[in-house]
């Protein structure tokens, strides 16, 4: 089922606040903490994580989510992430810009599965047990990385968790 969803004035104007606001030198990788902050309160997400991988080495070269609690800096050990990268492949709603090369489409889990497919699959019972909706946009990386099918090198994604 496909609804439409439009953006009111109001959502409008506070994006282009979000994104033209000055937030000083920006980090080496990723989005400033605040501006990560501003989106999930436009979004109304649970989970808002925003994460460049490597597909062809099954690494990530950084990773940021939203909300954290101080102290915690949202780092995943190799034992962790080892589900995802097993299921990857298999998990079209994960791999989908990489296995079509499509940087454009604004994905969801329910494009690929009903809840009950999902509920079965191996991403879903070994990695994102909590994860019943996910939006994800992809972003090119920028020269050397893209999600080109035949390097299966994938850039960062944008992923709303809620």
């Amino acid at each position: 089922m496909t609804a439409t969803l439009t953006a009111s004035g109001r959502d409008l104007r506070s994006l282009a606040g979000i994104v033209s606001e000055d937030r000083g030198e920006p980090p080496a990788h990723g989005l400033a903490p605040s501006l990560l902050g501003d989106l999930l309160g436009l979004i109304r997400c649970d989970f808002l994580s925003f994460v460049g991988i490597d597909t062809a080495r099954q690494a990530d070269w950084f990773g940021q989510a939203a909300p954290l609690e101080p102290g915690d800096d949202w780092q995943e050990t190799e034992e962790d992430i080892a589900p995802f990268w097993q299921h990857y492949w298999d998990s079209p709603c994960c791999s989908y810009p990489d296995q079509t090369g499509d940087l454009r489409s604004v994905t969801k889990i329910s494009d690929f599965y009903s809840a009950r497919q999902w509920h079965s699959t191996g991403m879903h019972s070994d990695y994102m047990r909590e994860v019943e909706h996910e939006i994800m946009v992809c972003l090119p990386a920028g020269p050397g990385w893209t999600a080109d099918p035949g390097r299966r090198a994938g850039g960062p994604s944008v992923r709303l968790l809620f």
